[in-house]
This record gives structure tokens, sequence and C-alpha cells, in this order.
């Protein structure tokens, strides 16, 4: 009897953190990891060979966290430090948050008895599912640098990394961006079969990143940890929609609450306006009544300051 082959399941994403930490983050495939950071960050192939992968085991407690962020943390031999992360669910603190880490493990580094020249490189590579840079371009870079003289690095010890993979839409923004770059960032962003399959023509390095794709993919455990991840992803990502949702109906109500009270307030001061007006003609049509006996039409209208006609009016 023919054996009935089990069909292949589809590929997962790389865009799920949990698979990204699977390929990259393995120790026992730096050789990808080595390949991305030297298009990425442009550091030479001989100075990431001895890398060191910090935390490169997946964490049992994970599958409960439901706030964990699978960062990968890199070591090199010199003793810089690189933290890469994939950020799918829009955040619009991306590059503070970023500041912030890049700073945490800067000064994560000293300890008693080290001086600041002890200090040694931090580079942060964020790459995120969403614009979070108002610049229209793929990959940016960031240093400290001077105002006036950008030429001017005040120090090398934090540089800053956005892959922006919406980017790569743009025909335009792929031709500005280095190559290399654009293929590991394709291989990131497509479950396209066809584009994977071309991909593997790129290297060695990225044909194993793809081989590595499809073998994980076919892991039933590895799905089942995928779908919780990719569930509380969408659940985060509905809760932050919600939220916006919820304050922009609370400012509009606040809106509405502040437009109806100005609104009163408005009104009150018109009204109050309008009843002295009208309080002043009425006190200046009794003047006028009780002078029609003693006084010509002219000379009341004189004093009153009220129009001839009226006084006229009166005294019919």
């Amino acid at each position: 009897m023919q054996e009935i082959k089990k069909p292949k399941e589809p590929l997962l994403s790389v865009k799920n953190d949990f698979v990204f930490k699977l390929i990259f983050g393995d120790a026992r495939n730096k050789d990808i990891l080595r390949s991305f950071l030297n298009a990425v960050t442009k550091i030479p192939l001989e100075d990431l060979h001895d890398l060191e992968i910090i935390d490169s085991e997946l964490r049992r407690e994970y599958l409960t966290d439901k706030k964990g962020i699978l960062d990968i943390r890199v070591k090199l031999r010199d003793g810089q430090q690189c933290d890469i992360e994939i950020q799918v669910v829009p955040l619009e603190v991306m590059p503070e948050r970023s500041m912030f880490y890049v700073s945490k493990m800067l000064t994560g580094q000293i300890e008693k008895g080290m001086h600041y020249t002890d200090l040694k490189k931090c580079i942060a590579v964020n790459i995120v599912d969403f614009p979070c840079i108002d610049l229209k371009q793929i990959h940016t870079v960031f240093h400290y640098r001077e105002d006036q003289h950008p030429e001017y690095l005040l120090s090398e010890m934090c540089e800053i990394h956005f892959l922006q993979l919406p980017y790569l839409e743009d025909e335009q923004c792929v031709k500005e961006t280095d190559d290399a770059i654009v293929k590991w960032l394709m291989f990131v962003n497509n479950q396209s079969p066809e584009v994977l399959e071309a991909l593997k023509e790129e290297g060695e390095e990225m044909a194993k990143a793809v081989e590595l794709l499809e073998i994980i993919s076919q892991s039933e455990q590895n799905r089942r940890i995928y779908e919780a991840r990719q569930k509380e992803l969408m659940d985060e990502a509905q809760r932050q929609y919600d939220s916006r949702i919820k304050g922009i109906e609370e400012g509009m109500q606040e809106g509405i609450k502040k437009g109806i009270k100005e609104g009163r307030k408005e009104g009150l001061k018109e009204g109050r306006k309008e009843g002295k007006l009208e309080g002043k003609l009425e006190g200046k049509l009794e003047v006028a009544a009780s002078l029609l006996d003693i006084l010509s039409d002219e000379v009341i209208a004189e004093k009153t300051g009220l129009p001839l006609e009226k006084i006229k009016e009166l005294r019919q």
C-alpha cells in the first residue's frame, strides 16, 4: 500500500519574534546572524567571528509570559554589545524606548573599580513593521552628533538602527538601500514560497536561513508556540486600537461638553448684555412718559436720547 505523505504546513512568519529568535538567535546558526549583522552594521565579518549570543535559550516561562519580548543580545569579542529586536505592534515611543535600552546596555557594563574608558560600544537594531521615523527610508542610523557640525561625533558608544519593513513596498526606498539589507529584510517580511526559494540563491547563509524556516514551520510544538504568540500580538494590537478609539471618543465628548459650557457661558453673557440694554431702554421710556405733560416732544427726545418718533408714539 502506497504511503500517504502528510502535506507540508504553511511557512511561519519570521516577523513573529519567536520564529525570529529560533533562526537568528540560535548559537548553532551564528553564521546566519553574522551575515545579517554585517549587512546592517557594517562590522567586518572577521570581527563577528567569535560573537557570543547571550541568553540564547528560549525560556520555558515564555509560554506563560505574555509580556515577554524575545530580543537577541550579542557580545562581540572586543566587548561590544548588540541587541536585535523585531516589533510588529505599532509603538509611538519606539525611538525613546530604544534609547532607553541602549543606555541600560551601556550602564549595565559598569562594575566597581571600572572607568568610563572601559565602556564598550552598544548597538541596537530595531526591525519594525510600521513607520516610526519621520524619514521615508528603509534603514536609518543614529549617533550622538553636534547640531551645527553633524560631521562631529560626540561619542561612538551608542548606535541605533531602525529597519522599517513597510518601505520595502517603495521602489525608490529599495534603490536607496544597501542590497544586502534589502535581501535580509525580504526574508523577514515574506512568507511567499516563490520569493523565499529565489532568496536561496543569494548566498550560503541566506539559503540556510530559508531552509531552517522550512524545518521550523513543520514542527507542531513550534506552531503551537507561534500561534500563542500571534494571538498575544493581535490582542496587544487590539488593546492599543481600543485605547486609541476610547481616547478619541473621550476627547470628542470632552470637546462637546466644553462647547456646551462655553456656549452657555457666552449665552449668559450675551443675555446679561441684552438685559442691561433692555432695562436701560425701559428706564428711558418711563422717564419720557413722566415728562409728556410738562415738556415738548423735541425737548424730551433731546433729554432722554430717544428718537423723536418714539416720543410721539408715547403720546398716542
